[in-house]
């Protein structure tokens, strides 16, 4: 599993689909439909970008769960995905530990901007000592013999 990816936890699969349709075909979104499956993506990730649905309902649990998390994992970077009708709550979510704060579809390019920025920065997954030397060789670009 790679050591960074855009991890969108949300119930509908409406804010992911955005981030789909920005990356345009990077392979590096994961879903979640809750926040204990995202922190397990995250344990397997952890120099992640999180993008959390924040909602009415769940806003005590965030506010409880990104501080932590930002404790545990330090290079990894977390975005509150809300709505407007939530805008009173962006302080907290910044002192929570929130990079930025998304209200709508608009906001996204931006978000996506500091994802790659983020991920192009992450440290590469950890491989076998025999493929990170190859991958280090001027030449690794070039096809490999079999075997």
């Amino acid at each position: 599993m790679p050591s960074a990816r855009l991890i969108v936890c949300e119930k509908t699969g409406h804010w992911a689909g955005l981030f789909r349709r920005a990356l345009a075909g990077r392979e590096v979104l994961a879903e979640t439909r809750s926040l204990a499956e995202c922190g397990r993506q995250l344990g397997a990730s952890p120099a992640s970008v999180v993008a959390v649905e924040v909602t009415a309902g769940n806003l005590e649990a965030i506010l409880r769960t990104l501080p932590r998390w930002s404790a545990e994992y330090a290079r990894a970077r977390f975005l509150a995905l809300t709505t407007r009708e939530l805008a009173a709550a962006e302080s907290l979510l910044r002192e929570a530990g929130t990079l930025a704060v998304l209200q709508c579809a608009a906001d996204v390019p931006l978000a996506v901007r500091l994802a790659h920025r983020h991920l192009a920065l992450a440290p590469a997954a950890e491989l076998p000592w025999r493929e990170a030397l190859l991958a280090r060789l001027p030449w690794a670009s070039l096809p490999r013999p079999a075997g």
